[in-house]
């Protein structure tokens, strides 16, 4: 049933060669991947060697990648003027990687899935009242911090913190957040000591702001009351719109009434992100059962038992020709359930975005036919 093609012997008898998956055209494979995530092209590049050069194509990756990249990539990744000869995909890859600069105060990277930029700001780059003097805070090297040491207050009247950064980041929503945590945290990666030098933050409400260059600002004030765990305070979001001009914030934490004195608080860092990042992060679990065992299913038909199955199986793919219906490529693989998921992902994906492959005049499209 379509386990291959069929080509003559010098007889002119036609016999049968065994067709795989590494025989698809390798920029049939492209123009398909390019309607993916980055992430689920990345795991379908390891299927075999054809997926993994059709996944290198230049025209993949670049609109993936900000508009701006070639700035990111000269300031976090090489020297002025090398990233001409590097590979779209190589760019994309190293600007998801942290980077830090500014002497390790600050740590970049890109949002793998929607390109933004995330910056990580730490402590020591904040100017911050009496942070020198040990009667009022205290440098704790913990692994609950990126940046393995937090700024702990043990007691002050007036506490002011204050920071800003200038960086290219791509057009796009942003978001600003202050990590802290009321309680000492331990230098161990989790828990905390007791909580009973913790006072004065329930008295009147902490502020954070924050000011851009193209003139948006955001205030925020709470009181801090849930001791034992890190939080990231929400101050506000703003907005990018030109990716080729520095983009200047200014921020601030501030409790500044002299009637009281407030301790026991940790500060860890600032953290810019793309706003849609958060969103993202709370509905990925149920984003991904629902692809799985919904859409795929409804879509191509599979029982809600194969997903159960442990030893490979043997799939039918079949390419067709949309404009006179004749069969171009049908091949037989023996595949595992690993890469079975995989190609679910790969077929689905494709299949939803409606696109095609234009090839010898042709239209194709891509499907699963059969199991076995």
């Amino acid at each position: 049933m379509g386990s291959g093609f069929s080509t003559a012997n010098n007889d002119g008898s036609p016999t049968m060669r065994p067709f795989g998956l590494g025989d698809i055209p390798e920029n049939c494979l492209a123009m398909i991947l390019a309607h993916l995530d980055p992430p689920d092209i990345c795991n379908l590049a390891r299927v075999n060697r054809s997926f993994h050069w059709a996944s290198s194509a230049d025209f993949i990756w670049d609109p993936k990648l900000p508009e701006n990249h070639r700035i990111l990539a000269q300031k976090l990744m090489f020297y002025k003027g090398s990233c001409e000869c590097v590979g779209k995909k190589d760019i994309y890859a190293g600007l998801c990687s942290p980077v830090r600069f500014s002497g390790g105060r600050k740590e970049v990277w890109m949002d793998k899935g929607g390109g933004g930029i995330c910056m990580l700001f730490s402590w020591k780059g904040m100017k911050i009242t009496g942070i020198d003097d040990r009667r009022y805070w205290s440098h704790i090297p913990t692994l609950q911090s990126r940046f393995h040491t937090v700024a702990y207050l043990h007691q002050i009247w007036w506490l002011e913190v204050e920071g800003d950064v200038e960086f290219e980041f791509p057009a796009g929503k942003y978001s600003l957040y202050f990590r802290v945590k009321l309680g000492r945290p331990s230098e161990g990666g989790q828990g905390s000591t007791t909580g009973q030098q913790v006072h004065g933050w329930n008295i009147k409400p902490v502020r954070f702001q924050f000011s851009v260059s193209n003139g948006e600002h955001a205030t925020y004030e709470c009181f801090l009351n849930e001791q034992g765990k890190w939080l990231r305070y929400h101050v506000g979001d703003f907005v990018v719109e030109d990716s080729f001009k520095p983009t200047k914030i200014k921020f601030s934490m501030t409790q500044i009434d002299c009637t009281h004195q407030k301790g026991g608080l940790a500060l860890d860092s600032v953290f810019i992100c793309s706003n849609e990042l958060s969103i993202r992060r709370k509905n990925k679990k149920k984003k991904e059962r629902r692809k799985l065992f919904g859409s795929r299913r409804q879509i191509i038909g599979f029982p809600h038992f194969i997903f159960g199955f442990t030893s490979p199986i043997n799939i039918i793919i079949t390419i067709t020709n949309k404009r006179c219906g004749s069969v171009g490529v049908t091949t037989t693989s023996s595949v595992t359930p690993d890469g079975f998921r995989l190609l679910i992902r790969f077929a689905v994906s494709y299949r939803r975005n409606n696109a095609r492959v234009g090839t010898n005049g042709g239209l194709l499209r891509f499907y699963t036919m059969a199991w076995s």
